[in-house]
């Protein structure tokens, strides 16, 4: 019976330290996906700015952010903008955006 329950005792711990890992590996891709979609955005932004000022930014945002999404979703990387002053209700934050919004 000792044995059973160090196995077990065993099992958890390790299987929780286990989860706690693959959490941690989760939340660094994610920071990774952000940075890299954040350069992709940034680089696109700064050039409409150079050629064309706030107003073409502003459609780099609405045209070429969607797309580049897009291509990171097709890669596997899913990413979503969202805000906690969104103009699109599509965009509000769920349940899981909103604690890292608000940190």
């Amino acid at each position: 019976m000792k044995k059973l329950f160090a196995m077990f005792f065993c099992f958890v711990t390790l299987n929780g330290y286990a989860e706690e890992h693959q959490l941690e590996k989760l939340i660094s891709q994610n920071r990774e996906t952000a940075k890299l979609y954040g350069s992709q955005l940034k680089q696109k932004l700064s050039q409409a700015m150079k050629k064309g000022g706030p107003l073409l930014a502003v459609e780099v945002c609405k045209i070429q952010a969607p797309k580049i999404s897009a291509l990171m979703a097709q890669k596997g990387l899913p990413v979503a903008r969202t805000s906690l002053k969104y103009r699109n209700s599509n965009n509000a934050p769920d349940k899981c955006k909103r604690p890292a919004i608000d940190t």
